[in-house]
């Protein structure tokens, strides 16, 4: 039922993700021709931080696309298909399991895309690879952030309408590009990540967070009907 449900918004999503390829192509494509010196490391910040762009549009833009795919998700099992979802897993704990496991997915396969995107370009236009071990690091803390921002919106939909739910998510990626405050923005806007190596205590509260988060929400579903 898992790979079924999967499937569905796989196809359903085609163009969303074609749409999603041809702008990140387009702004590698600024990216790489803006740059003196092609390397990984600065085409990586470039289009996740503000090494070109002195409004880091590229990072909202890859931001908010994540969270709309992720509540676009959302939104389609609330409205249309709850009733017969539930009525097949039998039980609202393994109903949740679900939408938790595509949010993985979605993030691992989003993250995984996009610095494939970048190694081409690089490769394109002939740049090094010779990585920084802050590079390195926050290929990893992007994809934590995500995740836990992906797993923080499927909770909040259980609350809230998924268009608040995507504003509060998304002021938490965007906020700390203007204001240096503890959010998980902190760990992805890459250019900021750069100026320090992040602390190992994040993967501490990585854990702790998706800890906390999946427990309010089997509490959630577990007290009332949310739907």
């Amino acid at each position: 039922m898992y790979l079924y449900d999967m499937k569905n918004v796989w196809r359903q999503n085609k163009w969303p993700w074609i749409f999603w390829l041809v702008v990140n192509i387009f702004l590698l494509f600024l990216i790489v021709s803006s740059l003196q010196m092609i390397n990984i490391n600065l085409v990586w910040e470039s289009i996740m931080g503000n090494r070109v762009f002195s409004l880091p549009f590229p990072y909202f833009f890859i931001c908010g696309f994540y969270l709309l795919l992720n509540g676009n998700y959302l939104y389609y099992q609330r409205s249309n298909m709850v009733s017969l979802t539930l009525t097949r897993f039998t039980s609202r704990e393994r109903w949740l399991f679900g939408k938790l496991l595509y949010t993985i997915l979605l993030c691992f396969i989003y993250c995984l895309l996009l610095i494939l995107l970048v190694h081409i370009a690089v490769f394109l236009k002939h740049g090094s690879f010779n990585y920084n071990n802050a590079t390195i690091c926050t290929f990893f803390t992007v994809f934590l952030t995500f995740v836990i921002c992906g797993i923080c919106q499927s909770v909040l939909t259980l609350r809230v309408k998924p268009i608040l739910s995507f504003i509060i998510v998304y002021g938490l990626l965007i906020l700390p590009v203007w204001v240096n405050i503890p959010f998980p923005g902190k760990y992805s806007f890459v250019s900021y990540a750069f100026g320090q190596y992040v602390q190992h205590s994040y993967l501490l509260f990585f854990f702790f967070t998706i800890i906390v988060w999946v427990f309010l929400a089997i509490r959630r579903i577990g007290r009332q009907n949310f739907f």
